[in-house]
């Protein structure tokens, strides 16, 4: 059976011709909204001011799912604050997505910004998945639904898709108890594994590694 794959983008002509020269084994894209201020957790990548330039990239991008990375660790105040400018211009940016009809959801990991986002912008936010990125890690069957009933919680749609865990690459055992449990708990709900991960298992400097690069993007 074909493998279908989340890919990341990048903003290059020929990485979009790639992408649509493979889109029948790729199921979504996720993408940022690049500029100074970082809002995802990646490290310095190609980076594009223009909020128009990325929108109709995006545009041409002919994968059917594709999700904006808001998936820091944390964020500061000065976004997670109600009625500011850095989360009134988010939302602006987000609601310009939507109407473009360029994104289909969010990978977040800060649970205080959905919550930001829900209350600030809450006809926005059911117009849009909110799905747990990775370094969520959902290993558990309780850390699946207790995240999936936090974003029921909140004004967004639940999400179409989850990413299990790294750590459950290693133990099959684990991960097919986990993908069985999820199966008949959410029929609806299509489940990912992480297949590039550059990282120790139970690397114990995980945590400090994901806060420093929210840090730096802040």
């Amino acid at each position: 059976m074909t493998p279908f794959l989340d890919v990341p983008f990048l903003p290059e002509e020929t990485y979009v011709e790639f992408i649509n020269g493979n889109s029948d084994c790729i199921d979504s894209v996720h993408f940022s909204l690049m500029g100074a201020k970082r809002l995802d957790n990646r490290v310095d990548p190609k980076s594009i001011d223009n909020l128009d330039t990325i929108i109709r990239m995006m545009e041409q991008v002919k994968v059917k799912n594709k999700y904006l990375l808001l998936n820091s660790i944390f964020y500061g105040p000065d976004l997670l604050l109600t009625k500011n400018e850095h989360l009134a211009h988010l939302i602006d940016c987000l609601d310009k997505c939507v109407n473009a009809g360029v994104v289909k959801g969010i990978i977040y990991c800060d649970q205080f910004l959905l919550q930001s986002l829900s209350v600030e912008a809450p006809e926005l936010a059911k117009s849009l998945e909110a799905v747990p990125g990775t370094n969520t890690m959902l290993d558990s069957r309780a850390k699946i639904s207790s995240h999936l009933a936090y974003i029921g919680e909140t004004n967004f749609q639940l999400p179409s898709k989850l990413t299990l865990d790294r750590s459950l690459n290693r133990n099959f055992e684990n991960l097919t108890d986990t993908v069985n449990w999820c199966r008949q708990a959410y029929p609806e709900i299509r489940i990912e594994l992480l297949a590039n991960e550059g990282c120790l298992p139970f690397c114990p400097y995980r945590n400090s590694h994901d806060a420093y690069i929210a840090l730096g993007n802040h």
